[in-house]
């Protein structure tokens, strides 16, 4: 999202899938992480699958007040990241929708790109 700096990430969590201003993220695991995370969840309190016809998240973002330094070889990164997000989860009774924003300082780097790999040029 640092490197859009601004935009719409929908997630598809039933599919596993996320698109930035309608183009695939097949690189963000975010999707995937919370597709598994519904199935263990639906295994669990015993609701079928098959019942959920959609969760979803659409989240307008706006990142700016970019910084990147460098000390000792290492790259640290902070940007202001401001959002308003939609979440919506339907099944064929009921539908249960989330409304939120926000907007956060965050810092990311070296540790982050050890972690989830490369990405940082911004």
């Amino acid at each position: 999202m640092a490197k859009q700096k601004r935009g719409l990430l929908e997630f598809d969590f039933l599919r596993g899938t996320a698109f930035i201003d309608g183009i695939a993220q097949p690189d963000m695991r975010t999707a995937s992480r919370f597709a598994e995370w519904l199935e263990s969840e639906s295994e669990r309190r015993n609701i079928p699958m098959h019942a959920l016809l959609s969760a979803s998240m659409a989240v307008v973002f706006d990142v700016t007040d970019i910084e990147v330094r460098e000390s000792f070889g290492h790259v640290f990164c902070s940007a202001n990241f401001s959002f308003d997000c939609v979440s919506e989860m339907r099944t064929d009774e009921k539908s249960y929708l989330c409304r939120a924003s926000a907007s956060k300082v965050w810092s990311y780097g070296d540790y982050w790109q050890k972690l989830f790999g490369a990405g940082l040029e911004i």
